[in-house]
């Protein structure tokens, strides 16, 4: 915990109040002061720049990083997480100067202070001020994330995301454990699929979850599906579905995306837009084209692009909502009408036409259309989020080589990567990120349990990592029922931050049913039982529960002495996440045994001759240990 000078205005801009410390009576600005102004432009979309004054470095500083709570005036009021720590400095300018470096999305100031005047957080240490700087336990880290959530309702979600993120650090505590998850973490990122396999009960769904964590991820970054024998290219790809009853009752069928297919663009997505900007879009939006009172720059035009929104005419026809009641439409504009206040929905795109070839600006729909009588002669409103705006870009070659026509709204036949390369190409935001390629991880658990070929179909081409991105794109089996406006309407590709993690048991029968085909695209890691031992650091037992799961899996199969029970290997140790049952048995090591392992154990022995002594001798190397 960080000790910063009290600032009045927020620590986003230099304040009157002086306190009672030396340096700022004399008129001085403390560094500390600007730790929290987001918008300084020395910060990028990705990254947080701050400052803090140590009176002792933390010792690890340039090996690891660290959740940074920043405490003034007895008030906890912000948080730096996934902190480095610069051993010098960096001034930006004869104000602000930058000894810490953290992600923005892990960095929060918070609306309401959390009071510590008892200095419950520190212990009642001694030394608290200006410059002082403090160790405190993981336990009272996130105590005050959840007093933070408690008290900061609009910033729950970044809180909440905060307290993920250091709980899969506490949980990954440990030089060897992270050691391990970056070894697996490399490989990830050079080979992009890997399949990590092994004894049940190693942990290779939770290591999974790490893995990706470790690579940055957040859980909205994170995909998550099991395979089994009934799932299908429909559930993983694309496929119909029914539509509900119209009418009249008859129900229809759908295209939709399957799960690692929308999974995909919103990884692509992420590359062009902001998170909050992508929760915006329809998975499948229609994209129109909009005249703002014509082409060229006009009033209407700049009020819309000033406002966030777009206008229409007709104000003649007043507030027509029911089109079966109304057929006066004595100069036109019916469709129009019908298309700007029915047929467009939020989340749909909308592009501003200013001359028969080029648009001015890209935005998203956020809202139901509006009828005002303070617009005169564009009464008609929709709100609208500006992607892009005060562009010149030429369309036509997107548009099918047709120029933009009078019309004052319809439909346009762009596809939506299209009008995101342009976004990605105008966006400032874009164009200063640190991280243009932030990274998703897909994991399917017991890949090995569904029929793959099934599955995945014509992805087997898509996933070989040297087919990532658009050179890779393919034509899937709907592509003909793919509409216009659909990020992949000219076809299917996984995008370069995709990466993908598989588990699978090594004892499944369904193992052996996996082909080279699809065996080539992945890079397979074992995880030993031995290799996460430390699953059960923390444990009340943890000392008899390893030595027993080591005396149990030596029985089974010893891989230093190349000994055991003829027929098994390591592949049937039993790994920690068993053990991890006894705080649910009350430490009952008899019971853990009768529940969960004698069973287990009977079906490797199964068909084997002597099987019950054999079992009595593993209940035997279970039960030895002496501590």
């Amino acid at each position: 915990m960080a000790n910063i000078a009290w600032n009045e205005n927020g620590w986003k801009s230099p304040s009157d109040n002086k306190t009672n410390f030396g340096f700022q009576k004399n008129g001085n600005i403390p560094h500390e002061s600007w730790n929290f102004d987001f918008d300084n432009p020395r910060n990028t979309k990705e990254t947080i720049y701050g400052f803090a004054q140590f009176t002792h470095p933390p010792k690890t500083a340039e090996q690891d990083k660290f959740l940074i709570f920043f405490r003034s005036a007895n008030k906890i009021v912000g948080i730096y997480g996934n902190t480095e720590i610069k051993k010098e400095a960096e001034r930006f300018d004869e104000i602000s100067s930058s000894n810490l470096i953290a992600p923005r999305k892990l960095c929060i100031a918070f609306e309401n202070y959390i009071d510590d005047t008892d200095r419950k957080y520190l212990f009642g240490k001694e030394r608290v001020g200006m410059i002082g700087f403090n160790s405190i336990t993981k336990d009272n880290s996130l105590e005050i994330i959840d007093k933070a959530i408690a008290i900061n309702p609009n910033q729950k979600k970044q809180l909440e995301a905060i307290r993920d993120w250091l709980k899969s650090r506490i949980e990954t505590d440990g030089e060897e454990d992270m050691e391990m998850v970056n070894e697996y973490k490399e490989l990830l990122e050079n080979t992009h699929n890997i399949i990590l396999h092994g004894a049940p009960g190693t942990g290779k769904t939770y290591l999974a979850k790490q893995i990706a964590k470790a690579m940055g991820c957040t859980d909205d970054e994170i995909g998550f599906v099991q395979f089994h024998p009934s799932y299908d290219y429909t559930d993983f790809v694309e496929g119909l579905r029914p539509t509900k009853p119209d009418s009249n009752g008859n129900i229809g069928f759908k295209r939709c995306d399957g799960v690692f297919k929308e999974f995909c663009k919103n990884a692509i997505l992420s590359k062009t837009v902001d998170e909050e900007e992508i929760k915006l879009i329809n998975k499948t939006p229609t994209i129109w084209k909009v005249s703002l009172e014509g082409t060229g720059d006009n009033p209407t035009r700049k009020d819309c692009m000033e406002n966030d929104w777009i206008r229409i005419g007709w104000p003649e026809y007043k507030n027509v909502e029911d089109f079966d009641d109304f057929s006066d439409f004595s100069v036109g504009g019916k469709a129009i009408l019908r298309s700007f206040q029915h047929e467009m929905k939020e989340g749909d795109i909308v592009l501003s036409c200013y001359t028969a070839k080029e648009i001015d600006a890209i935005g998203v729909i956020t809202g139901d259309y509006e009828y005002r009588e303070e617009g005169g002669l564009y009464p008609r409103y929709r709100k609208v989020k500006w992607l892009v705006k005060n562009i010149r870009e030429n369309i036509v070659e997107l548009n099918n080589g047709k120029s933009l026509t009078l019309a004052t709204i319809y439909k346009l036949q762009i596809s939506l990567s299209d009008i995101f390369a342009i976004v990605k190409k105008y966006s400032a935001k874009t164009t200063v990120s640190n991280n243009p390629n932030k990274k998703y991880v897909f994991i399917i658990d017991e890949i090995n349990r569904g029929e793959l070929s099934k599955i995945f179909g014509e992805l087997f081409f898509t996933i070989d990592p040297s087919y990532r991105g658009e050179d890779g794109k393919i034509k899937t089996q709907y592509q003909n029922l793919v509409e216009e406006g659909d990020l992949f309407f000219r076809g299917f590709y996984i995008p370069e931050n995709v990466y993908i993690i598989g588990t699978m048991n090594d004892i499944d029968r369904s193992v052996d049913s996996m082909d080279f085909a699809f065996r080539r695209r992945f890079t397979f890691k074992e995880v030993k039982a031995n290799d996460q031992i430390g699953m059960l650091s923390g444990i009340t037992v943890e000392k008899e529960a390893i030595a027993r799961m080591t005396a149990l899996n030596n029985e089974i199969w010893n891989t230093e002495t190349n000994t055991g029970i003829e027929g098994l290997s390591s592949a049937y140790h039993i790994g920690g996440a068993y053990f991890l049952k006894l705080a649910e048995l009350g430490n009952d090591f008899n019971k853990l045994w009768e529940y969960h392992l004698e069973g287990l154990l009977r079906e490797y022995l199964r068909g084997m001759e002597d099987s019950e002594t054999k079992l009595l001798n593993l209940k035997k190397a279970y039960d030895s240990v002496e501590l």
